[in-house]
């Protein structure tokens, strides 16, 4: 689940993650691994792969102790990973970084790598980007008349959605698709907005979504592998068939015309089993089958199978204990911009559809799911949900460390995986684990730089949007040594003292306290910057901090 430019308006003005990328992947020498955002989870071999907001890491689980670090490759991609498959030794993982375009900040990919051998070496694909047309064309799509030599050629016959004079472009051109040479396509040039949300691998195909980008895929197998993208049937099309598209009313276009928004054009989601493949997008589900390199496709609406909605966030199989198999969607409301969704089941591969009527009474946003068994674990903003048959759900309780009193201190879980009979969490504020998957007694796993001085994060504090658990907002100092009656005084601009806080928790070595903005009569402090005093044993520290955010 902010996004980048594009010239061109999408149907959504909202990024389908709350997660922010950082704009580089540069790490210490130590090679530790110090996101605390992590999106997904996946196993290969020994190792737990963590994909972040600051980079891809990975946990090894030695003599009782975890350790955590960071692939370093420079051909990874720069920032954030927003998607990550892994199948037998491949790993494939997504960058996306945050970039300031004309005056405003979006989203922009910045490739997708891949290795073959469990990690050892990458390799890198560019995004997916289509070479600037040559020729010219009307805003206006027009079949009959597409290309024009010249600009004021095109403008001589362009029009508007709304009959007035249009305005002319290089941004249409053909592909070839199923032996198929002429289908019209609208040219993708720019990452801005082009995002890879979800990967896939079958048989020698690497798949990726964009929601700016569309549905693409390259040969891994190949030395020198190029994007091809994957046409997928329009809004009002029940079916896309290889080799038989009428390309006198096709076109791949994720923007949409005059008549259509072309949401089906806008994938988000890619699963597939054996030569069955789904794709879920803005428009629906789109659930192909795959012959030598070619797709027969049959869309499905919400309104006709009843999933729950037409955005189709992520795709999973479940493998239930009696032998058959479950497929899930989650699909997010549209008609909000998927300020809640829950997910949807299928026991008929697709045929039919359910979808829990308690979650949207909760009114959760699904992120990710998985399942231990019949044991289905569904990560959400508000929480992490387990269920045994998708209908009845119940909410795991906040993630605390009771030896030591560390907290998660976020309602949002991205994702969650049992593996070797332990449970692991991913959250906006670090990672929990527990040994018991249903009943979970957690340990909290945080990354920072060790403080040999007192620190605080994050600063500057956004009071309404960092660290948010049940409505209020966090910040932490931490610091060296051991004393747990150290104390910290909070003073306003003016050296008013407002907050005093006490009872520090330990944690790897170092005492660490946690603010939630309020002052001492119980209401919120105002915008501004604050100086804070570490008081411990006579040895005062100072950090200052800005708080921003408050109302």
């Amino acid at each position: 689940m902010k996004f980048l430019l594009m010239m061109i308006c999408l149907v959504f003005s909202s990024h389908p993650f709350e997660f922010n990328f950082k704009s580089n992947n540069t790490l210490d020498s130590d090679n530790s691994f110090k996101s605390n955002t992590i999106i997904d989870i996946e196993t290969l071999n020994e190792s737990v792969i963590l994909s972040s907001s600051g980079g891809l890491g990975y946990s090894n689980f030695i003599s009782s102790n975890f350790t955590f670090n960071s692939y370093q490759d420079e051909n990874l991609p720069i920032g954030g990973n927003p998607a990550m498959i892994i199948e037998d030794n491949i790993i494939v993982v997504s960058g996306s970084a945050t970039v300031l375009d004309l005056g405003a900040y979006y989203p922009s990919g910045t490739g997708v790598s891949y290795s073959i051998d469990l990690g050892v070496t990458w390799k890198f694909m560019p995004q997916p980007l289509d070479d600037m047309p040559s020729l010219w064309s009307c805003s206006k799509f027009d079949y009959e008349n597409l290309f024009f030599n010249s600009r004021s050629e095109c403008e001589q016959s362009c029009i508007s959605c709304d009959n007035d004079q249009g305005t002319c472009a290089r941004i249409y051109d053909y592909i070839s698709w199923g032996n198929q040479d002429n289908i019209a396509h609208l040219s993708i040039t720019t990452p801005i907005n082009n995002v890879t949300y979800d990967l896939d691998i079958n048989g020698d195909y690497i798949y990726s979504t964009s929601w700016a980008g569309g549905l693409r895929r390259f040969n891994h197998t190949l030395e020198s592998p190029a994007w091809e993208s994957v046409p997928l049937p329009l809004d009002d099309q029940e079916q896309l068939i290889c080799s038989a598209i009428n390309l006198n009313t096709y076109q791949l276009n994720p923007v949409g015309d005059c008549e259509n928004d072309s949401d089906n054009h806008k994938p988000f989601s890619v699963f597939s089993y054996d030569n069955t493949i789904w794709v879920g997008t803005a428009g629906g589900l789109n659930k192909g089958t795959i012959t030598d390199d070619c797709i027969d496709w049959v869309h499905l609406k919400s309104f006709d199978y009843g999933f729950y909605d037409d955005w189709i966030i992520d795709i999973d199989r479940q493998i239930l204990s009696n032998g058959g198999d479950r497929l899930w969607a989650i699909t997010w409301d549209k008609e909000t911009q998927g300020s809640f969704g829950p997910p949807s089941f299928s026991d008929d591969d697709g045929d039919t559809w359910n979808y829990s009527n308690q979650l949207v009474d909760v009114g959760v946003k699904s992120y990710n799911i998985d399942f231990s068994g019949d044991d289905i674990y569904l990560s959400t903003n508000k929480g992490l949900f387990l269920s045994q048959d998708g209908i009845l759900w119940e909410k795991f309780n906040n993630f605390i460390e009771y030896d030591t009193g560390e907290e998660i201190f976020s309602n949002v879980v991205y994702d969650a995986k049992v593996i070797n009979s332990m449970l692991w969490v991913g959250t906006q504020d670090g990672i929990a684990i527990s040994s018991n998957v249903t009943d979970p007694v957690w340990d909290i796993f945080r990354f920072w730089e060790e403080a040999t001085r007192l620190s605080v994060y994050p600063n500057p504090f956004l009071m309404d949007s960092h660290n948010i658990l049940n409505g209020v907002g966090y910040v932490r100092f931490v610091s060296s040594g051991l004393n747990t009656s150290a104390s910290i005084d909070i003073f306003n601009f003016s050296m008013d003292k407002v907050a005093t806080l006490k009872n520090p928790i330990l944690s790897n070595g170092q005492i660490e306290f946690s603010w939630n903005g309020i002052n001492e009569y119980g209401q919120k402090v105002a915008n501004g910057i604050y100086f804070c005093r570490l008081n411990d044993s006579g040895n005062n520290q100072w950090v200052k901090l800005a708080v921003v955010g408050s109302r």
